[in-house]
């Protein structure tokens, strides 16, 4: 129960939850806590990222190898083949010519095309890891999980998988105008990127975000 006295002059209080004495101005009671900022920053969330990133590595490390191994083998494969004569002196400049453009030049549009075909499947699973695990009951990536972190939608709630994807579809027109979407984390009241404002989504700490507002 507070006290209606001054534990510093004595002193009656006229208000017994007076944090500051009115006779001799000694705080009585300590300032109150200014409540925990609930939005993740930008360095946050530039970690947890970095998390996700590396997470993702691996996998897309592993499609890429499996859709360009075939190509590059035909390439080294075909240089070897016009190189060999060639070191011999057993071919002449204007053969070689010839034959590096008729061999080179489809295994070089095979290995783009293949390339072309793993980036694409890159995105997609970039996709699915993203938008799945924001959309699901943990609401957050795995790098995101690590730092405590979860997105919500402009209710406070879950977010759904087409929610999400339009979020990761924000993320690549950020990236497309070289990261500018990004660093409006770090300007915006609530710590909303360029994908956080198209898709009305928010990210926040677990543990601090209690009740939709």
């Amino acid at each position: 129960m507070p006290s209606n006295f001054c534990p510093n002059c004595g002193a009656k209080l006229q208000y017994p939850e007076a944090e500051i004495c009115p006779s001799c101005g000694v705080r009585i009671k300590p300032p109150p806590t200014p409540p925990e900022e609930i939005y993740a920053g930008f360095w946050t969330r530039v970690f947890a990222y970095l998390i996700d990133t590396l997470i993702l590595a691996i996998p897309s490390a592993i499609i890429l190898f499996f859709f360009t191994a075939g190509a590059f083998s035909d390439a080294t494969n075909a240089f070897s083949g016009i190189m060999s004569p060639l070191s011999g002196n057993m071919i002449s400049q204007e053969s070689f010519n010839a034959d590096y453009g008729s061999l080179f030049g489809p295994l070089l549009g095979s290995l783009f095309w293949a390339m072309v075909e793993a980036g694409a499947i890159v995105l997609g699973f970039q996709w699915i890891y993203f938008a799945y695990l924001e959309s699901s009951p943990r609401q957050a990536t795995f790098g995101k999980a690590a730092l405590g972190l979860e997105v919500i939608d402009g209710g406070g709630h879950r977010i759904s998988f087409l929610r999400a994807t339009g979020r990761w579809l924000g993320k690549m027109i950020s990236w497309a105008i070289f990261g500018i979407g990004f660093y409006l984390i770090g300007f915006t009241e609530k710590k909303q990127g360029l994908h956080d404002l198209m898709a009305d989504t928010f990210v926040v700490y677990k543990n601090r975000y209690r009740e939709p507002r």
